[in-house]
């Protein structure tokens, strides 16, 4: 070493002087042995090629503490290419290095336990399309790309999307939802951009758009398909960078904004049709996530009836519900997805009824007694499950000639379920 600043003692321990022409220690005797080899090859070859480099890499200091180190360095060549020194900068980098191993350690944990996951966050299932989803939603959080959620009216659009925000770097922002089939036409430019005092008739007071209030944060389009051409041009415009200015105002607002949008509709065919953009849908399609419909993964139904009758009731037990009744909630079909089971679900315990919207299913109006008038035949709801579940693992081997393997498979079920049951 020839020179060595100040920062050197609390970087290292060591004062500048002790570690000049190896007086007191080398510095090459500082560096963790684990990671001498791969820095003497990364610098070798970048004398070879008489190119910069740069390195992450471990040392230990005075006091024996070991620490990340950034380094970029340089050679200094005479005139006929003879290597003269190498010149470069060392600085701390323990705690980035330390905030990176715990983001990777986090997300392999999640990553290791999503195939066993029963719940994410508000949302339920345990279903193989339900864990497809659950790494779906990983993947977006860790990404800052906007986001298209596709799914029939009452599959959870919505809480995918805030599943999405809490996990991404954004999460301190605001998660700012909007129906966009709730807007009248003529507001979505003062609803979306704001305006300012006596802008028009009526504004009493200056309001801040969706776009101000989501700035650092996630903004969620529900109902995307209902935004208008002319709308879809201004809105591209301010999420490209071009910003947008609040009616009344001069100023040019740029915010920094992630979109997660949702739809139950054909975007696709709706570009064909005209009624949508195509430098619109491409802007916002760049993570699409599909939910499936409640039909599609009706083995998730137990888990999902579970959780709703606990937070009608209140308490970790749920009220005691009949086979009956179990079956009926199991045959049906659905076509409201979640929410017309957790409505189902409300009225049942409440009125003590449980009925169906939609008028074809087969599946009858039926009266529900009181938990205290509860007959021997009826079950609780832990039996009643069990009962299901043993029900569903026979049809199973019996579809797969009793082998084992081939029917816990076909239920997105590991090995073991059929040898403890």
């Amino acid at each position: 070493m020839e020179f060595v600043s100040e920062g050197c003692q609390g970087l290292t321990g060591f004062n500048p002087s002790d570690l000049l022409a190896n007086k007191v220690r080398a510095y090459a005797a500082l560096i963790h042995p684990d990671d001498r080899q791969r820095l003497t090859e990364t610098i070798a070859q970048a004398l070879t090629s008489q190119q910069s480099f740069e390195m992450v890499y471990r040392i230990c200091t005075a006091a024996g503490e070991e620490k990340w180190v950034w380094e970029k360095g340089i050679g200094v060549f005479s005139p006929e290419s003879k290597l003269l020194a190498l010149e470069g900068f060392i600085t701390d980098f323990t705690d980035q290095k330390r905030s990176e191993q715990a983001l990777v350690s986090e997300n392999l944990r999640l990553r290791s336990t999503m195939r066993d996951r029963y719940q994410f966050g508000d949302i339920v299932g345990k279903s193989p399309a339900m864990q497809k989803v659950y790494q779906l939603i990983l993947n977006a959080a860790a990404a800052d790309a906007n986001v298209i959620i596709y799914g029939e009216s009452g599959t959870g659009k919505e809480l995918v999307a805030r599943a999405i925000h809490d996990l991404s770097d954004r999460s301190s922002g605001a998660f700012v939802p909007v129906n966009c089939g709730a807007i009248p036409e003529n507001l979505f430019e003062s609803e979306f951009f704001g305006y300012r005092k006596g802008a028009f008739s009526g504004a009493a007071q200056t309001k801040a758009g969706y776009l101000d209030t989501a700035d650092h944060g996630t903004l969620f389009l529900d109902e995307l398909g209902e935004i208008n051409q002319s709308m879809q041009v201004k809105l591209l415009r301010a999420i490209e960078g071009g910003g947008y200015t609040p009616l009344g105002s001069s100023a040019v607002h740029k915010p920094d904004i992630r979109i997660v949008a949702a739809t139950n509709r054909n975007l696709s065919q709706m570009v064909s049709e005209g009624q949508i953009r195509e430098d619109f849908f491409y802007r916002i399609h760049i993570i699409p996530i599909q939910l499936p419909p409640l039909r599609e993964r009706k083995e998730d139904l137990p888990l999902l009836i579970d959780h709703f009758l606990k937070q009608e009731n209140d308490s970790k037990h749920p009220p005691r519900i009949s086979g009956h009744t179990l079956d009926a909630l199991l045959n049906y079909h659905w076509p409201g997805n979640i929410r017309e089971l957790q409505n189902v679900l409300h009225r049942y315990v409440t009125l003590g009824q449980l009925d169906f919207l939609d008028p074809r299913s087969p599946a009858r109006t039926q009266a529900a007694q009181p938990v205290d008038e509860v007959e021997e035949t009826w079950q609780g709801y832990q039996a009643a499950i069990e009962a299901y579940e043993k029900s569903l693992f026979r049809k199973a081997l019996e579809r797969h000639h009793w082998h084992r393997e081939k029917a816990a498979a076909s239920l997105g079920l590991p090995r073991r379920t059929f040898f403890e049951n």
